[in-house]
């Protein structure tokens, strides 16, 4: 997989950085003078600049290798957006692209922990059931998923895996409060995908609110999202030439610019 890398913190980037979310207009000028101006639906951009400061040699060399190899603003590789949620339809965990169990029972429009009604009560069937989401995404890469989540039975918990038995899982504690839970992963896998999962035991009932999962190795405030998530399989450099600023030794600084349009994907 064609990925531009994390830091060894395990963070994609340094903060502050810009991201820029670009529309275009159509313009047509009639024979009379008259403008006719619209938006231009099927396109819109979005480009980030981020500046980093201080990489050592393996850091740069990481990105330099990645630039090298889809030369330049040629090809695509997959972007993980710093600090987005990954997760696609975060508030919506009956859409399809949430996996459920056999028997499990998803229902809506509950009370939330910030005094809304955007949480999920998940119900057990029979048996131990889950909602998850399966994402093209490294499993290699550092992750937190997090999640509030209130119930009284023991046995619930909040799972990162890469889908072949590697995983990270941290439980729910029962006490039927409102509490973040949240799971750090960094597996050592070459799988190219990775599942974020609430398990949920046989006949127990879970309110969910807020699933995450970002691309660092802690947990930073939800994000909602719709369809279009932190992942972009599709970007490309926004730029001809890598410019390497060497500060000192093993220290490497220069602005990075990547840019996504979904209409060229």
């Amino acid at each position: 997989m064609t990925v531009f890398p994390q830091l060894s913190s395990g963070a994609v980037a340094q903060f502050p950085f810009q991201r820029e979310m670009r529309q275009r207009t159509l313009a047509n000028r009639s024979a009379d003078g008259t403008d006719i101006r619209t938006a231009d639906v099927d396109f819109h951009e979005r480009v980030w600049e981020i500046s980093f400061n201080g990489l050592s040699n393996a850091e740069w060399e990481s990105i330099a290798n990645l630039f090298t190899a889809v030369e330049g603003r040629l090809r695509e590789f997959l972007f993980l957006e710093p600090g987005a949620n990954l997760l696609s339809w975060s508030e919506q965990l009956g859409n399809a692209v949430w996996t459920k169990s056999a028997g499990l029972s998803v229902l809506g429009g509950q009370a939330d922990p910030t005094g809304g009604s955007a949480a999920t009560r998940l119900t057990g069937g029979g048996s131990a059931g889950f909602v998850r989401q399966t994402l093209n995404i490294p499993a290699a890469f550092h992750y937190s998923g997090s999640v509030w989540a209130r119930t009284a039975s023991a046995g619930a918990k909040l799972r990162v895996s890469d889908t072949g038995g590697l995983l990270v899982e941290t439980p729910f504690d029962g006490s039927n409060v409102w509490k973040r839970y949240s799971a750090g992963s960094h597996l050592s896998s070459l799988s190219e995908l990775t599942e974020y999962s609430i398990v949920a035991p046989a006949a127990a009932s879970i309110d969910i609110y807020g699933p995450q999962l970002e691309a660092q190795p802690s947990p930073s405030l939800y994000k909602r999202t719709l369809k279009q998530a932190g992942v972009y399989p599709n970007a490309r450099f926004g730029m001809d030439v890598l410019a390497d600023r060497v500060t000192g030794v093993d220290q490497h600084s220069g602005v990075i610019r990547i840019s996504w349009i979904p209409s060229q994907t």
